[in-house]
């Protein structure tokens, strides 16, 4: 908004300053809106990826405002720019990252990223042969496995119920493949068990996501 102001001296015999001094302003409105914070890069959310590293690009819509970013609930520093992530343990991550622009408005709506990094299982060779494991408030349940030339087949069991069977023979490399997902949390033990004879089944890892 734009104002404007003139000062005039007047004398006693009532002559008046035919120069009077004047003066133009402006004042800016308030800054009330907040930044966005883009993250692209790294994992897609809800992916289960067989790497524990992974690569973000924090961003900001105003330049010069202040990033703040979170993993797991935990505070992680950030900068606007790269965030590379490393070693990060078997299990569901959640990244949040915000903005805060210089008039002090901060991005009520945090970007966010969830993504899960399976655990690592040993090679089950035989028929009878049996991998477990227990998990605690899994929404899914994915393995990674990798075959060879002569794949076999595996049983999966949620407790004592059988979720799947995976024929193996059309996998060459490793893969992620989806098992089941649960109506609602489960926990319990997951055992996979091998369903081929003198077939070589290998799994590679289980992601048991929780979100």
């Amino acid at each position: 908004m734009l104002f404007r102001s003139e000062a005039a001296a007047r004398d006693a015999a009532g002559n008046r300053d035919q120069t009077p001094a004047r003066r133009t302003w402006s004042v800016r409105a308030a800054d009330t809106t907040p930044p966005d914070t883009p993250l692209p890069g790294g994992p897609a959310d809800g992916s289960i990826v067989t790497t524990p590293n992974a690569t973000f690009a924090v961003g900001t819509t105003e330049p010069g405002s202040r990033t703040t970013c979170t993993l797991d609930g935990s505070a992680l520093p950030c900068s606007a720019g790269p965030l590379v992530l490393t070693g990060l343990a078997p299990g569901t991550h959640v990244l949040t990252a915000t903005s805060t622009d210089a008039a002090g408005n901060t991005d009520a709506t945090a970007a966010t990223r969830i993504w899960t990094v399976p655990v690592p299982a040993a090679a089950l060779e035989r028929r009878g042969s049996t991998l477990s494991l227990k998990v605690r408030d899994a929404r899914r349940l994915a393995l990674v496995v990798s075959t060879g030339k002569r794949p076999g087949k595996v049983k999966v069991y949620a407790g004592k119920r059988l979720v799947k069977t995976l024929s193996l023979d059309r996998s060459t490399t490793t893969r992620v493949v989806d098992v089941t997902t649960f109506a609602s949390p489960w926990s319990g033990k997951v055992r996979i068990v091998v369903a081929s004879k003198r077939r070589a089944v290998r799994v590679e890892g289980v992601a048991a996501p929780t979100r």
